[in-house]
């Protein structure tokens, strides 16, 4: 059973705790994933004008946990999707931690 502060947090947006059910939420993520494998399209390509090889690779990499993603969820496979998920925000945080520079007043500026 879940308390009041958990119900505000995920009410608020404070706590993920999607639901991988009958209510359509894998049709949302399947539809969200097709739509990052693209993004990471225009992502390459902008590293690749930069010649920042590991990015590309990270970029390329990203498009396929996210089609892992898109797949597993558009098959309902909830479990799938929900590891896949966790691929696709690793390989973000990875290519943020390479790509952009933290400075002190806590922006992060993109680097080369």
């Amino acid at each position: 059973m879940s308390t009041s502060a958990e119900t505000k947090d995920r009410e608020e947006g404070l706590a993920c705790q999607p639901k991988f059910d009958a209510s359509g939420l894998l049709t949302c993520v399947a539809t969200d994933a097709a739509t990052l494998q693209e993004i990471f399209k225009h992502v390459e390509g902008y590293f690749a004008k930069a010649h920042t090889e590991d990015a590309v690779a990270m970029s390329q990499a990203t498009q396929a946990v996210a089609k892992q993603l898109a797949d597993a969820a558009a098959a309902g496979n909830a479990e799938g999707a929900a590891a896949s998920l966790k691929g696709v925000m690793a390989a973000c945080a990875g290519c943020h931690a390479a790509h952009r520079e933290k400075l002190p007043d806590g922006t992060r500026p993109e680097k080369h």
